[in-house]
């Protein structure tokens, strides 16, 4: 029994020795991908100039790209968008290798513009500029009462009835009753009126009718000097002058304009400006004739919307999705906020 274990131990012991010799044998390169340079692709490696690089697919050892910057310090480019510890908000990278803030500085923080700027009175709403003050200033008249654009005793319709009235001394539109002796023509006795029934002009008489009959300075226009009148060489209105003439508040009432102003040249089909004769001229009127416009005036062509540069090109904006160039003042659409156009086209 014992010599049995024996050689079954031998015949085991005989096995191992086998394999040993088999792994002995074994070739483990053929387990790398890239068997020439000993690697596996996507391996760190190091090249002929000593660099580092990776095992690419083709079993190259392949070095990164060293990037450039104009402004190492900052790892970016001139123009480049940055942001660093001064500049928490971001800011652009300047000639200087400097992230200068985008944020807007203005002249007028409070009301984010700068002296000469554009803006809104915040009263009347109406367009002005920026004063040394940092006020709004605008050439609108002014008034006793600004809220109502109007002065006290001024006629007014209340906001509330919708009754005509006058302006009080408390700037309030009192009263809903109209204020003229004639309500029903808005007007008063002896002024001007019309007569829907005989289609002709009048004067108010003591009754507040319009009587058609009466004396007028200029028969022929039924009206007297000074009254509107409408003529079929005025049709757009005028004023009856001391000559009894329907006289246009324009040089040229036939294109209701005055000379020097555009019109449309029906025999030509193009647009001109009004000479001296009021005549609709339309050769040499542009200093770009092919743009139909002057240097510095917009304008649009089949593919650009911009504005007339000294070499007669239609030159677009830098942001034409909002018909400005960067640095422009703007108007934030969100928050009616005065800021500029930034490199990204938007008003911050």
């Amino acid at each position: 029994m014992k010599n049995y274990q024996i050689l079954s131990i031998l015949f085991c012991l005989s096995l191992l020795f086998v394999v040993a010799c088999q792994d002995d044998n074994f070739d483990q390169t053929d387990l790398l991908d890239c068997v020439e340079i000993q690697a596996n692709i996507g391996d760190s490696c190091v090249a002929a100039s000593g660099a580092v690089g990776i095992v690419s697919d083709n079993c190259v050892c392949e070095i990164d790209p060293v990037i450039t910057f104009d402004c190492p310090n900052l790892q970016a480019n001139i123009g480049d968008n940055c942001q660093t510890a001064t500049t928490p908000n971001g800011g652009v990278v300047n000639a200087n290798c400097e992230c200068e803030s985008n944020t807007p500085t203005f002249d007028c923080p409070d009301i984010q513009a700068n002296i000469g700027d554009t803006c809104v009175s915040p009263i009347t709403g109406i367009y002005g500029f920026v004063s040394q003050n940092c006020d709004c200033e605008t050439n609108e008249p002014s008034f006793d009462c600004p809220n109502l654009l109007a002065n006290i005793g001024d006629t007014c319709v209340s906001p509330i009835t919708g009754a005509w009235g006058v302006v009080s001394p408390n700037c309030e539109c009192v009263g809903d009753v109209l204020p003229f002796d004639c309500p029903e023509f808005q007007a008063n006795i002896g002024e001007s009126c019309f007569s829907p029934i005989t289609n002709t002009w009048g004067i108010l008489d003591q009754d507040c009718v319009c009587d058609v009959n009466v004396y007028y300075d200029c028969v022929e226009l039924s009206g007297n000097i000074g009254d509107p009148c409408q003529t079929a060489d005025v049709p757009a209105g005028g004023t009856i002058s001391d000559n009894c003439e329907c006289v246009s508040e324009f040089d040229c009432p036939e294109y209701n304009a005055n000379i020097g102003g555009d019109c449309w040249n029906f025999l030509t089909g193009t647009w001109g400006i009004l000479n001296s004769d009021c005549n609709c001229q339309t050769e040499n009127i542009y200093d770009c004739p092919d743009l139909l416009g002057n240097i510095g005036e917009p304008c649009q062509t089949a593919t650009v919307f911009g504005i007339i540069d000294a070499n007669c090109e239609c030159i677009g904006y830098d942001c034409p999705n909002i018909l400005a160039n960067i640095g422009d003042t703007c108007v934030s659409p969100i928050t009616g906020i005065f800021g500029l156009v930034s490199q990204n086209c938007e008003c911050e």
